[in-house]
C-alpha cells in the first residue's frame, strides 16, 4: 500500500466517536478531572521545582538535577494537557481555538514524551551506578546531569517536537466527529514513518531497558536490605528511600505512560489505527494526568530534605500573603539556610 493510500486510510479511520467510551455527561466530568489534575500538576511540579532551585543544598544534588528536569517535563504537559483534551474531540465537535495552541500543544505532547522517557532512563541508569561504582559516581557532579539534561531536551526537540508545530492544521470537519485538528497531508505521511520507525528506537526500547535495570535494582536492594539489618538502622533507611524512588518514580512513569506503550507497540504491529487511537487518546488523558500531577508528591515523599525545604517554603509563602503574619517570614530561614543536620541529609 503506497502513502497516499495509507493516509486516505488513516483520515478515514482516525474519527472520535465520544459516546465509545463515556455519555455527554460523563464527559463534562472528565474534563473538569482533566483541568483540575492540570492545575495541581503545573502548581505541584513549579513549586518543587522553584524548592530545589532556591535550596544550594539540594541543587548539589546530582540526582535533585534529574527531579527539577522531570518537573519541568511534568510542568509543560500539564499547562497543554487541556488543550490536547480539548483537541481530541471528547467535548467540543470541532477546534474552534487559534491555529497555534493546536500546533503548541500537540509540540509539547511529543516533545515531553520522548524527553521524559529519556529523564526516565537517566534516572535508573544513575542508580545502577550509585549500587555498582559508587566511587566512581563522587566524579559526576549536578553541572555534569545538568548539561545530560539539556541535551536530553535538545535531542528530544529536535527528533519529536518540532515537526507538529509545522505539520499540524486547522480543517473544516466533513464529519461532526471528525478531528479538525489534525496533521496536513503534507506532513502526516512523516508522521506515520516516524511512529513506525523511530519510535520503536526513541520510545519502546528506552522503556524495556527501564523496566529490566527496575528489577535489577530492586532485586540489588533487596539483597542489601538483608545485609544492613544486622548493621546501622540508618543504612536501612537509606535502602529504603532508594527503593521508594523507584517504585514511586518509574512506577508512576509506567502507569502514565502504559496506553502510550501499547498504542507504539500497535503501531509497530501494524494494527488497524481507528480502533487504536480511540483507546489510546482515552486512556491516555487519564492516566497521565494522575501520573503528572502525583510525581512531585512522590519526590517529596521519597526524600526528606526536599520535604522539609517544601514545608519552609510554602510556611513562608504563606506568611507572606497573609497581612496579619507580615513580620514572620523574616524571623523565620530562609529555604537556603539549613541546619547542619539537614545539609548531612540529602536526596538519595
Amino acid at each position: 500500500m503506497n502513502t497516499t493510500a495509507i493516509i486516505r486510510e488513516y483520515r478515514n479511520t482516525t474519527v472520535w466517536a465520544p459516546y465509545m467510551f463515556a455519555t455527554e455527561e460523563q464527559n463534562t466530568l472528565l474534563w473538569v478531572f482533566v483541568v483540575i489534575a492540570a492545575l495541581i500538576g503545573t502548581i505541584a511540579n513549579a513549586i518543587v521545582f522553584v524548592v530545589i532551585t532556591r535550596n544550594k543544598t539540594l541543587r548539589e544534588n546530582p540526582f535533585n538535577i534529574i527531579l527539577m528536569s522531570l518537573c519541568v517535563s511534568d510542568f509543560l504537559s500539564a499547562v497543554a494537557s487541556p488543550i490536547m483534551y480539548y483537541k481530541s474531540g471528547l467535548i467540543p465537535r470541532d477546534y474552534n481555538l487559534p491555529e497555534w495552541t493546536c500546533k503548541l500543544a500537540v509540540m509539547i505532547d511529543h516533545w515531553t514524551t520522548i524527553a521524559t522517557v529519556h529523564h526516565i532512563l537517566a534516572t535508573v541508569i544513575y542508580r545502577v551506578l550509585v549500587l555498582n561504582k559508587p566511587k566512581r559516581l563522587r566524579r559526576i557532579n549536578s553541572k555534569h546531569v545538568a548539561a545530560l539534561m539539556c541535551f536530553i531536551w535538545i535531542e528530544s526537540f529536535a527528533t519529536s517536537g518540532w515537526y507538529p508545530m509545522v505539520g499540524m492544521e486547522i480543517e473544516e470537519a466533513s464529519d461532526p466527529y471528525t478531528r479538525s485538528c489534525f496533521m496536513s497531508d503534507l506532513w502526516i505521511g512523516y508522521g506515520i514513518r516516524y511512529s513506525k520507525y523511530y519510535l520503536p528506537i526513541a520510545f519502546v526500547a528506552p522503556v524495556f531497558v527501564i523496566v529490566i535495570l527496575s528489577i535489577y535494582i530492586l532485586h540489588v536492594i533487596a539483597k542489601i536490605r538483608r545485609i544492613v539489618r544486622e548493621r546501622s538502622r540508618r543504612d536501612l533507611r537509606r535502602e529504603n528511600r532508594a527503593l521508594l524512588h523507584i517504585c514511586f518514580i518509574v512506577g508512576s512513569f509506567i502507569v502514565g505512560y502504559s496506553p502510550e506503550i501499547a498504542f507504539r507497540i500497535n503501531v509497530m504491529r501494524g494494527a488497524d489505527f481507528g480502533l487504536t487511537v480511540y483507546a489510546y487518546d482515552f486512556f491516555r488523558f487519564i492516566l497521565l494526568r494522575i501520573s503528572e500531577s502525583l510525581n512531585p508528591f512522590f519526590y517529596t515523599l521519597c526524600s526528606r530534605s526536599i520535604r522539609t525545604a517544601c514545608y519552609r517554603f510554602l510556611i513562608v509563602l504563606c506568611c507572606r500573603c497573609c497581612p496579619t503574619n507580615s513580620s514572620k517570614p523574616e524571623e523565620m530561614q530562609s529555604p537556603d539556610e539549613s541546619s547542619p543536620k539537614d545539609r548531612q541529609t540529602t536526596s538519595s
